[in-house]
């Protein structure tokens, strides 16, 4: 098969390798260990407290030291809401507790292991919480859903003249977000070629 007609993973369809690329398994399992010894010394209070400082830009206190930070499945960064999810309810409550105490942690371990067959590397709790786990070799860090729709309407020419609403014209961030997701479909089902689908990301992009 021709490189060409690989399929690029999710983190790599949307930014360049020198921005954000999919976190490998070894770069992932140290930042879990960290996470892991920041709550050992502080007894958890201080890897909480951390956490809360740091959980808005998608990251844990482990994560932020490597580098890392979660992804949404659109490609924007998980913000503070959506990373309280994934890290506490997904992969603490439901992972770590509830399913770990039925199968007397079988599950946990087999939810941990799952990126290293994973095409996207994701574990199981990613795939529950629909998330992505990006490295950003250069300190590049990713704008949150919410961040674009700022963005937009700083960008968006009508916006001074618009009186502030819910139903104010769509920022053109978040339509070109929305249209990436689309191309992407396309690409995943094979309606379009891997040069078609670069190209016409590459002109999206330009008129972002």
């Amino acid at each position: 098969m021709a490189t060409a007609d690989v399929q690029p993973m999710l983190i790599e369809s949307f930014y360049p390798a020198q921005e954000l690329q999919s976190a490998t398994a070894g770069r992932r399992l140290g930042a879990y260990a960290l996470d892991l010894v920041i709550t050992l010394l502080t007894l958890y209070i201080g890897w909480l407290i951390w956490f809360i400082i740091v959980a808005p830009r998608g990251q844990t206190p482990g994560k932020q030291l490597l580098g890392l930070y979660t992804m949404r499945e659109d490609g924007t960064r998980a913000g503070g809401g959506y990373t309280w999810l994934r890290e506490l309810v997904v992969k603490g409550l439901l992972f770590g507790l509830a399913l770990s105490a039925i199968s007397g942690g079988i599950v946990w371990l087999l939810a941990a292991l799952w990126l290293l067959w994973d095409r996207n590397r994701q574990c199981l709790w990613d795939k529950v919480a629909s998330t992505y786990i990006a490295y950003s070799p250069l300190g590049f860090r990713p704008t949150t859903k919410d961040e674009l729709w700022v963005a937009g309407e700083a960008l968006d020419p009508h916006a001074a003249a618009a009186a502030p609403s819910a139903t104010s014209s769509a920022p053109r961030t978040a339509e070109v977000a929305e249209r990436l997701r689309e191309l992407k479909s396309l690409y995943d089902q094979d309606l379009i070629t891997w040069d078609e689908y670069q190209g016409r990301r590459a002109r999206l992009v330009d008129w972002l």
